[in-house]
């Protein structure tokens, strides 16, 4: 199996973790080694720049590095990342020598917003400047799919075109 990475974007409450962890779990005992580069957690490993427009395209640039170095060890990169600047995301997808799958969450705002918690300032922000991708190779309307159905369209996706048996 050769590695690929799967790009897992939206906005806050369309289930990325969520998703990402499910298909994490379908990954594990189907023996191939994966790991989820969680947007969030990565706030602290990035933690040494700010929250400007030019910050969150460095931190979209980094995940997109470790992606590259885990899916040149033989890991599928799983990044559930709000990654919000979409030319960013683009650049990371035509710069890399895996096969970049972008995964679009979609839902509609009023039921994505039922979801929410108490935000922070930084997530509310990457939220108002989201752009969604305009050709992803997977779409999938969290409201209308659960997470099961959500992670299968992903397996069937990765299976069709051979990149898992």
């Amino acid at each position: 199996m050769n590695s690929f990475i799967i790009w897992i974007t939206g906005k806050s409450k369309t289930g990325k973790s969520t998703i990402a962890k499910k298909l994490n779990e379908f990954f594990s005992v189907k023996n191939l080694n994966s790991y989820i580069l969680e947007g969030k957690y990565t706030l602290e490993l990035f933690k040494d720049i700010g929250f400007e427009i030019k910050n969150i395209r460095e931190r979209i640039r980094r995940l997109g590095i470790l992606s590259f170095i885990l899916a040149d060890a033989g890991i599928i990169p799983i990044i559930p990342s709000v990654s919000p600047i979409k030319d960013e995301r683009e650049r990371i997808k035509n710069s890399s020598i895996f096969p970049f799958i972008e995964v679009y969450l979609k839902c509609p705002e009023e039921i994505r917003e039922k979801r929410l918690t108490k935000l922070s300032s930084f997530t509310e922000y990457v939220n108002k400047i989201y752009v969604p991708p305009e050709n992803p190779d997977i779409e999938i309307d969290t409201h209308i799919h659960n997470v099961e159905k959500s992670v299968k369209i992903i397996i069937e996706y990765l299976i069709i075109n051979k990149y898992i048996i």
